[in-house]
């Protein structure tokens, strides 16, 4: 973690948590994760990266 910024690695997410752990977590839906996480941290004073 870094002022103003958070680092997230991409590999670290590999399932959903209970209740949803049967549900597969694929490269689409963390895409959509991390596109959702990036826009709505753009204009903040916290900017997530997803590395």
């Amino acid at each position: 973690m870094a002022v103003g910024k958070f680092y997230a690695e991409k590999n670290s997410m590999v399932k959903f948590e209970s209740p949803h752990e049967t549900i597969p977590l694929t490269d689409d839906i963390k895409k959509r994760f991390i596109d959702e996480a990036i826009k709505q941290t753009a204009n903040s004073h916290l900017i997530i990266y997803f590395v």
